[in-house]
């Protein structure tokens, strides 16, 4: 829920009364809709002076892959946290 949401839910406790036009739809979130979310996919290049190896390594709690071709520098690929 949004801060909104939130503070509307007050206002119909407290008040009676809330902020949220009747006709305004709300969009629904991916997952209510039986749909998996997105994920969002980064790279970005790392330079990292205390990795003196070359290969691949997958982190499987952070969800990443590290890759150097070069002792130190190299790529992370970020897939994000696990549904």
């Amino acid at each position: 829920m949004k801060l909104d949401d939130y503070q509307n839910l007050r206002n119909e406790i407290m008040y009676g009364f809330s902020t949220v036009s009747p006709n305004l739809s709300i969009r629904p979130s991916p997952e209510q809709n039986g749909q998996p979310a997105k994920r969002r996919i980064r790279v970005r290049p790392i330079f990292a002076w205390y990795d003196m190896w070359i290969g691949f390594f997958w982190d499987r709690t952070k969800r990443r892959l590290y890759v150097l071709p070069l002792p130190c520098i190299g790529i992370v690929i970020d897939f994000g946290a696990s549904p």
